[in-house]
């Protein structure tokens, strides 16, 4: 009988401890959140958007670009948004300005060899 215990208990942690951690965690989030949304895009130099309908983007200074996403995300309306360079090595720092009732961002691009603004396709 005794060997079976070290068995019994192993097994009800890996059907259990499972279950539970997944129940435990749920509850943390807010009823509200939307977990796993996520859109991308293509913004020229220019500002103009070549890829991406849930969001709109104006060029507002030399490497300076105002992002502002149509709807909500998440909690509150807080999203995240992350930019990469396209055809330039380039530096890139987003700021957020605004979460509700629409994300808005503000984006700004660096040449790296001269810590300038400069205008970059992202």
């Amino acid at each position: 009988m005794n060997r079976w215990i070290f068995a019994a208990i192993v097994f009800a942690i890996g059907v259990i401890g499972p279950a539970s951690a997944g129940t435990m965690y749920r509850g943390l989030l807010q009823p509200d959140v939307k977990v796993g949304t996520s859109v991308g895009g293509f913004i020229f130099a220019n500002g103009h958007v070549l890829e991406g309908n849930t969001f709109t983007s104006q060029r507002t200074a030399t490497g300076e670009y105002d992002i502002t996403f149509k709807g909500q995300f998440g909690h509150e309306g807080c999203g995240a948004l992350v930019a990469n360079g396209w055809k330039k090595a380039v530096l890139i720092r987003v700021l957020p300005r605004v979460c509700s009732p629409n994300s808005f961002f503000t984006v700004e691009i660096f040449d790296p060899a001269t810590g300038q603004p400069t205008d970059a396709e992202f």
